[in-house]
């Protein structure tokens, strides 16, 4: 049923757990995994000054080598899985979104907890970004798989 599916990572403990059941997935329908991390070109509202302020410490943002080197580190768990690495830049959910359209993905693997906060208020939540707008179906793990 699945031939190829996307999944995404934003290097959080949630995300690798989605890893494992993106992996079993593959491996049990024999289709290739594509692992893919979103590096986004949006300021988080985490690094804007506080009212007032003067000067800023301006944001670490991590090199290309230091984000495929992190990358390289989420692989399925099952060796029979055939995977690559994709690293895109971008607003997450469209990046994502587009992707799997442009690569004809079957299904996307997510985990449903990233943002938090204020930051997820002002930011929204990629996870329900791409439920609504992929055009394959989403499968989200919240927190709690094992």
């Amino acid at each position: 049923m699945f031939k190829k599916m996307l999944y995404t990572t934003d290097f959080s403990d949630d995300s690798r757990r989605a890893l494992a059941l993106a992996s079993a997935l593959a491996a049990k329908h024999q289709a290739k995994l594509i692992i893919v991390h979103v590096a986004e070109t949006t300021v988080p509202v985490t690094v804007l000054p506080p009212a007032g302020a003067t000067a800023a410490l301006p944001p670490v943002v991590p090199t290309q080598d230091e984000l495929l080197e992190k990358l390289s580190e989420f692989v399925p768990d099952d060796p029979i899985v055939a995977y690559e690495h994709a690293l895109l830049r971008g607003v997450a959910g469209e990046e994502i979104v587009a992707f799997g359209r442009d690569t004809a993905i079957d299904l996307i693997v997510m985990s449903t907890h990233g943002r938090s906060g204020l930051e997820r208020f002002l930011l929204g939540s990629v996870a329900e970004y791409v439920v609504r707008h992929a055009s394959c179906p989403v499968l989200t793990c919240n927190a709690e798989v094992q």
